[in-house]
């Protein structure tokens, strides 16, 4: 999604599509997609596909795949291959299979297979989703939003967005396709704007004063527990946004969490709640008694694996990274930890690899 600040924006605030975005907000945020007895619901109570009007009916979700496949596109901020698209359509169809048969628990493990994951910046994403379905419930036409959230030929732009391409998030145990080379496209040229590459290099500068902040203790824990250092860096990556670089990873910016540990931890010096106010988080003096602490308290996970797929999995299946809100395995956190280690790679060689 694009950025335009306008005086636009200040009247926005006092107008009927703002106080209904509050009312929205304050009843929550469903941070990934959930089945719900209205149907499959996502943000601030979003409807993706209602529930079937047929009590009897063999699929218990009424959806239009289009509709469906433009609102996920603008939520997560990023548009789907040909092939995540029908794994998607698949398995919200075999969801809503599975819910007229009254097996809600196959419904969402289905749903969870979809591989959709929790919203990045998941205030900004519930935000953008809102104005879209708002738009398509006042008739505008799909292709027409696709070009006005910035996925057509044309470079348009949604108005009242107050924030341009979120970075991702961090300290939450996951993560966002531009941190794991997954398939946020690139902003387009345009005049104005220029090539892309600024974006790109900044993205690159970001992960270089990462590596650079980090190396050193990561190195010691590295060899404690002889795994690559790129291993270590790249949960740690991940779990801060970068080191609190990233704009909603404030457990690590605000108390140097760097792997989005729970309290009470060893090291800690103090905890914080999360946004909800129904977590609390260690806080830590610097990052370094972070990464001590994560090496003795889940170090035995991950002793000596040095695969990096194998090392993410190790790390997920002790149901302590990788886990959403509801308890289920994130889809794509052991891709991302991967994906993630592996570009850390060449950074880390500038600085003498190992």
């Amino acid at each position: 999604m694009s950025l335009r600040t306008s005086a636009d924006d200040v009247a926005f605030d006092r107008s009927p599509l703002a106080i209904t975005w509050r009312d929205r907000r304050c009843r929550g945020i469903v941070r990934h997609p959930v089945l719900a007895p209205a149907g499959l619901i996502l943000g601030a109570g979003t409807l993706l596909a209602k529930r079937a009007d047929d009590a009897w009916a063999s699929q218990a979700l009424d959806f239009d795949a289009d509709r469906l496949l433009a609102l996920l596109t603008i939520a997560y901020d990023r548009p789907h291959t040909a092939e995540q698209a029908r794994r998607i359509l698949a398995k919200v169809r075999a969801a809503g299979r599975a819910l007229a048969a009254d097996e809600p628990l196959q419904a969402a493990i289905h749903l969870a297979h979809a591989g959709l994951g929790v919203l990045p910046d998941a205030d900004t994403a519930a935000r953008r989703l809102f104005l879209a379905e708002t738009l398509l419930d006042q008739g505008m036409a799909l292709e027409t939003l696709r070009k006005v959230a910035g996925y057509g030929h044309d470079e348009v732009v949604l108005k009242h967005n107050q924030n341009h391409r979120p970075s991702g998030p961090g300290g939450g145990q996951f993560c966002s396709s531009s941190d794991t080379g997954g398939g946020t496209p690139p902003p387009a040229k345009t005049k104005a704007q220029g090539a892309a590459r600024p974006v790109q290099d900044d993205n690159a500068q970001k992960k270089r004063r990462f590596v650079q902040r980090t190396i050193g203790v990561a190195r010691e824990i590295a060899a404690k527990l002889n795994v690559p250092v790129e291993n270590i860096l790249g949960v740690s990556a991940l779990e801060s946004g970068w080191g609190g670089q990233n704009p909603d990873s404030r457990f690590a910016k605000e108390g140097n969490n760097y792997f989005g540990q729970h309290a009470h931890s060893k090291y800690e010096n103090g905890t914080m709640l999360n946004k909800e106010g129904d977590i609390e988080m260690s806080t830590f003096a610097s990052p370094e008694d972070s990464f001590r602490s994560f090496a003795e308290s889940h170090g035995d996970l991950i002793r000596g694996v040095r695969d990096p797929e194998e090392f993410a999995r190790k790390l997920q299946e002790s149901h302590r990274f990788g886990i959403a809100t509801d308890g289920s395995p994130m889809p794509t956190y052991i891709r991302d930890v991967a994906g993630t280690i592996r570009k850390l790679r060449p950074i880390i060689a500038e600085h003498g690899g190992e």
